[in-house]
């Protein structure tokens, strides 16, 4: 069993919140060992939202997460812009694919 669509958020603007959010990620992989629950390591990802976010590295279960700019999450697409253009031009490319 896995551990599926589990979301971390917090708000990063120091070194001291990018070791605060590698050991929210370490407590989480606690959790997980102790429920049972594994996280598929190669599926996790960080996106850096934010112009003071100073972009950190993270790492779990030793491998370094993949850094990535935008994220498709129950249909909608996420941007670490917060602009909604990734999602209207895909929404316009379908509707343009269906005529």
């Amino acid at each position: 069993m896995f551990a599926d669509d589990t979301k971390l958020f917090s708000s990063v603007n120091s070194n001291d919140d990018v070791q605060g959010m590698q050991k929210d990620i370490d407590n989480l992989l606690e959790w997980s060992r102790t429920w049972l629950l594994k996280f598929n390591t190669a599926k996790c990802k960080v996106m850096h939202m934010g112009y003071n976010n100073p972009g950190g590295s993270y790492k779990m279960n030793g491998a370094a997460l993949e850094e990535i700019e935008s994220e498709k999450d129950l249909g909608v697409y996420i941007t670490n812009d917060c602009k909604p253009s990734t999602q209207c031009s895909k929404a316009a490319q379908k509707a343009m694919n269906s005529l």
